[in-house]
Formats: structure tokens, C-alpha cells, sequence
């Protein structure tokens, strides 16, 4: 609610669960919600935006008429970033993401201040694996994003467990 409540830009949202325990449902629910409010969104997976993090608005006037891009919505929800339980493994560490985030066709020689810029500013919803205390993984996705420029009051996060917890409603 605190997510959905704020006015202003530049909040990010960790979504941690395992698989099936309802992440994207909520994060499309709160696109959906924000999309009544007339604001623009965009959803996509962590490795199709990988590719896009390396397009030009100019190559991207060249190519589509969609009517935004990861760059100009107001709401980005990045899905897929680890399935979760029972897949044990972390396919995307905040490292490699951060890499990602600063390629610049195929080359990663400086931060891609742009591209920092960008996901700094604008509302994103982080579609997660499990909340692993062992690997502190909420810390390290916090620091990432510190790392780009976000500020710590603007990184919420919900864990919604285990799909084996929760209860059926009747």
C-alpha cells in the first residue's frame, strides 16, 4: 500500500517469494492499480530488458511505435529476475544485473549513467527469487540499487514466502 500510495518517482519495490506464491499476480495488480490512476507502465522480464537496456532512443524511433519503453513509463515491473524455490540458484546476482544496467552496445567499460539515471528515477517493481537470510540477497539488491544512486527510504520490500504457507480461502 505505502508503494501504491506514494506520489512520487524514483521508489523501488523488492517482491521476494518462491515460485507460484503470488509475485507477479501482485506486481500486476499494482500495475494494473496505477494504470487506473492513468500512469504508464510497462512489464517485462529481467532477460528481456537486459537487450534493452543496450538500445538508443534513436534506434528505438526507428524500430516501433509503441507507446513507451522501459524508458518513459512512469512504472517498470521487472519480472523473472530468479524463479525461486525449488530452484536453489540465483540465475541473476545484483552484480551481473548492475553490469547489465551499464552495457552500452555489447560494451561495459564505464557506468552507463543514463541507464542509472533512469531506473533511479523511476518507479520499478523487482519480481524476485526467495529471501535467502543466508545469502543476505534483500542487502545485496539494496546495495546494487544504493550503487546506482537509489536512496535506502526508497527501497520497500515484501516477502511473500513459501506457496506451501499460504491458506485457502473459502
Amino acid at each position: 500500500m505505502e508503494f501504491l500510495s506514494t506520489k512520487g518517482t524514483g521508489r523501488h519495490l523488492l517482491i521476494f517469494g518462491s515460485r507460484k506464491s503470488g509475485k507477479t499476480s501482485m506486481s500486476v495488480g499494482i500495475g494494473t492499480e496505477l494504470s487506473i490512476k492513468h500512469k504508464t507502465g510497462l512489464y517485462t522480464t529481467a532477460m528481456k530488458l537486459f537487450s534493452m537496456f543496450a538500445e538508443s532512443d534513436k534506434i528505438l524511433l526507428e524500430k516501433t511505435i509503441n507507446l513507451w519503453t522501459w524508458r518513459n513509463s512512469s512504472l517498470l515491473i521487472i519480472d523473472d529476475i530468479n524463479p525461486g524455490d525449488p530452484i536453489k540458484i540465483d540465475l541473476v546476482t545484483p552484480e551481473l544485473f548492475l553490469k547489465f544496467i551499464d552495457t552500452s552496445f555489447g560494451h561495459s567499460i564505464e557506468p552507463n549513467e543514463k541507464n542509472r539515471e533512469i531506473l533511479r528515477t523511476k518507479n520499478v517493481i523487482w519480481v524476485m527469487g526467495n529471501k535467502d537470510p543466508e545469502n543476505n540477497l534483500l542487502d545485496q539488491w539494496r546495495h546494487m540499487l544504493n550503487q546506482i544512486g537509489v536512496k535506502s527510504e526508497n527501497i520497500l520490500s515484501v516477502n511473500l514466502g513459501s506457496s506451501t504457507q499460504r491458506t485457502p480461502v473459502q
